[in-house]
């Protein structure tokens, strides 16, 4: 990943995603929207491999600290 700037907002997508999943699971399974949760779910992970992947980017290649 070229810059981190984009990180926080990754982040705050994430936790925003997870709340409505977590509500939607609440629901009845009759009322679930499943085709919303697979795309939430699919989102979800993306994002989290794209932060994963900033955060060991960030680290220094010789000793492996965070720059």
């Amino acid at each position: 990943m070229k810059t981190q700037a984009f990180v926080p907002v990754f982040v705050a997508r994430v936790t925003r995603l997870k709340k409505s999943l977590q509500k939607e699971l609440e629901k009845p399974k009759s009322e679930r929207r499943k085709n919303h949760l697979k795309s939430w779910i699919r989102e979800i992970r993306w994002l989290q491999s794209v932060i994963d992947q900033a955060k060991r980017d960030n680290n220094c290649p010789h000793c492996g600290e965070p720059l």
